[in-house]
Formats: structure tokens, sequence, C-alpha cells
């Protein structure tokens, strides 16, 4: 057995022993994260703020293009993700893992050795810096989205160093690991307090883990809305299934001039919103969900 119809075989296994999340009907799926307002920050950015972030490893965030994604693409996508084994099982297809290496080939972000520690009370030491760089030392509290997006589109333009913290923690906070919460996160600041070091942690693993942790609560029923990047999953999802089988230019827009240090970088980043839902539209029945491999 050649290894495609070996990997044919284990999904339809898969599917048969109903690895897959159960489906809920009734369960409004409600996303939290957007590159909206990242997208709309990137294109404020000087060149040397452009070098920085390439630097530090997260380059790739500045090719996004893609500021939603439809709920009905990723109700379907989320059902058909095995959390236990992170793999996207799909009918008549097979299976699609879904790990660090598929974000970093998809966001080409940093994917060190270093592991990063996103426990709730882990590098507690640090939790006071990171009020005082946000200026939130008297409340203790963390800076919403909005209180960011307005610094790094005023004050941050005139700071040389300060930007960055804001620009990650935001990219961080609201696209790559977003909760139901609309504040930076804390967690992420002891990865990001040295720039020297980012690039040795793993931040793709992290967003595979943070995505594998929002289904499954949402699948237990423990949340209402569901966190995680589901970019990411729905990007990978249509690459896999239907970019080979589609022109490319339905899907990625060709008029985008890119740079010469991205001229080699993955298009998948290219991806646009009103692409994918006209994909979804022509592809997925009204009122269900019927997406199939053709």
């Amino acid at each position: 057995m050649s290894d495609e119809e070996k990997r044919k075989s284990r999904g339809k296994q898969a599917m048969d022993e109903c690895h897959t999340i159960k489906k809920q009907p009734d369960k409004n799926l409600r996303k939290k994260g957007s590159a909206r307002r990242l997208i709309l920050i990137n294109t404020t950015l000087e060149d040397h703020q452009e070098k920085t972030i390439q630097r530090v490893g997260f380059g790739g965030l500045l090719l996004v293009q893609c500021w939603s994604v439809s709920e009905k693409l990723s109700f379907w996508i989320i059902k058909r993700f095995d959390a236990t084994r992170s793999e996207l099982v799909i009918p008549h297809r097979g299976i699609i893992k879904v790990d660090d290496h598929a974000v970093h080939k998809i966001f080409g972000i940093s994917m060190g050795e270093e592991h990063i520690d996103y426990a709730k009370n882990s590098f507690a030491d640090t939790f006071e810096e990171f009020y005082k760089v946000f200026n939130h030392e008297n409340d203790q509290k963390a800076p919403s989205f909005t209180e960011a997006e307005n610094w790094l589109l005023g004050k941050g333009k005139r700071s040389d160093t300060l930007w960055l913290r804001y620009w990650l923690e935001f990219a961080i906070s609201s696209l790559l690991c977003p909760t139901s919460s609309t504040t930076l996160c804390v967690r992420a600041f002891h990865a990001i307090a040295d720039s020297t070091k980012i690039t040795k942690y793993n931040w793709c693993r992290l967003i595979v883990e943070r995505l594998i942790k929002g289904i499954t609560e949402f699948n237990n029923g423990g949340r209402k809305s569901l966190s995680g990047c589901l970019l990411f999953l729905t990007v990978r999802c249509i690459i896999i299934l239907y970019l080979d089988a589609l022109d490319t230019g339905d899907l990625v827009d060709q008029t985008v001039k890119l740079k010469p240090e991205y001229q080699r970088k993955s298009p998948y980043v290219l991806i646009q919103p009103q692409m994918i839902d006209e994909f979804v539209s022509s592809n997925m029945s009204a009122g269900s969900i019927t997406m199939e491999y053709k």
C-alpha cells in the first residue's frame, strides 16, 4: 500500500472511530481574534520598524491580508478537528496535520527550540515589569486592544524601542493566541521582554497549543466563544484541500507588490477574505455544511 493510500485509509478509520468534534447544530460560534486591526497598524509602519519585526521572526505577519474568516467555514473545520491528535480529519481526504511546522509554513514566524510557558501564574515576577512598560503600574490592569492600537498609531510612531513590545503583544493577544479578553496578555510578556531572545522560542507551537485548548473548551461546552487562531486553521485547510484544484488567482491577490525580502515567502498569507467568502458560497449549500473534496 502506497503512502497516499495509507494516509487516506487512516483518515477513514479516524472518521469511523468518531475522533472528530461532535456535531453541535444549536451552538453559536463566536470567534475571538481578528487580523483587521493588526493589518491597519501594519500599513502605518516605517521601513525600519518592518525590518525590526522581521529580525525578531514575525515578518510573515506583515503580509497578512485576510481580516476575517467565514463563520460557516470555521464551524465546518472545527467539527473536523481532532484535538487529541492535533489533526483535521476530512471526509474523502484523510488526515491533515496541525503542528508547529504548518504554522511556520503559513505565517513564517519563529520556530525556535525553547518552549513558551503560557500557564497563568508562570513568570509572575515579570508582571510588575509588564504593567510598568505599558504604563499601568497604579491599577495593575493590562491595556485594552483599543488603548494599544491608539498608542501604536499615535505616540508609538515616535518611540524607538517600546513600540516593538506593543506590536508583539498586540499581534499575539489579538490574532495568534486570542482569548475572550480584549486586553493584552501578560502571559506572553516574559518571552518578548528581551528582543534578543525572541527567536529562541517556538511561537508556532504556542499557537497550536492555544488553538487546541480553545477548540477543546468550546466543544466541551465550557466556552461560548472559540479562542485560538482560526485564521491559521482555515488557511491550512484551504491550502491542503483546494489550492491545487483551483486557479491560484481565485484565492490569492496576484496584484500585491512584494518587497524583495518577501518575494520568496509563501503566498498563503495573501489570501483575501472576499475570496474565501466567494469560495464558501460556491462550495457550501445554504443552511448546511456540505463542503466535500471533489
